[in-house]
């Protein structure tokens, strides 16, 4: 028994010993790419500025959007002034994308489904109200 419980114990001390990270590396680039269509940002403003910060901590950073024309994927943060700052920013204003009532109920439904269960259809009807259907 004792012999069980010193092996138990190799066992878990080597465990904690040997601990392995596994870490995923994002394309960072390619995700912003996909929030643009034709040179505009579509993906919501939260989701824009959440890529370009991890963007950033990976060691990249954007275009100045005055230096591509105001083509997205570009940022504003580093224009020369404040009104070309503010100019640029209204420019690149995302464009709402109206989902597709499928597209609107698989969003919707992968929202619903992190939630417990109690609130989960309520969260889902609320969600789909708010897409608009």
């Amino acid at each position: 028994m004792l012999l069980m419980k010193k092996l138990l114990g190799i066992v878990v001390l080597g465990l904690l010993w040997c601990n392995v990270g596994f870490s995923i590396t994002y394309d960072w680039e390619k995700i912003l790419e996909n929030c643009t269509n034709n040179g505009k940002w579509t993906c919501k403003q939260e989701k824009i500025d959440e890529y370009h910060n991890n963007l950033k901590r990976s060691g990249k950073f954007l275009d100045d959007c005055s230096s591509v024309r105001y083509r997205a994927p570009c940022t504003c943060e580093r224009e020369e002034s404040y009104a070309k700052r503010k100019y640029c920013e209204i420019k690149m204003k995302p464009v709402i994308v109206k989902k597709s009532r499928m597209e609107a109920a698989d969003y919707c439904s992968r929202l619903s489904e992190e939630k417990v269960s109690e609130v989960r259809e309520e969260y889902f009807k609320s969600c789909m109200k708010d897409e608009g259907f």
